[in-house]
């Protein structure tokens, strides 16, 4: 059987809308699987299981890891 899992990506700079952003698609069932730099902020890779809607073999990285990530970026470019 194929697992469809659908892909999408969101930017995140920091901002309190992305993060607001990002938590809702988390609430709805979405993962970050994925983060990769661009320019100045994110891109952060999110799948979702759209068979049963059962994420839990796919990695998640918390919100929190996020922002740990980005503030990181911001003093090492500092």
């Amino acid at each position: 059987m194929t697992r469809r899992i659908t892909k999408k990506m969101m930017s995140f700079d920091g901002s309190k809308k992305d993060f607001a952003e990002i938590s809702n698609e988390l609430e709805k069932g979405w993962y970050i699987v994925n983060i990769k730099p661009y320019g100045e902020a994110f891109l952060c890779v999110l799948e979702k299981n759209m068979d049963n809607h059962d994420n839990n073999t796919i990695q998640n990285l918390k919100l929190q890891d996020i922002l740990a990530t980005y503030t990181s970026k911001k003093k090492f470019n500092s």
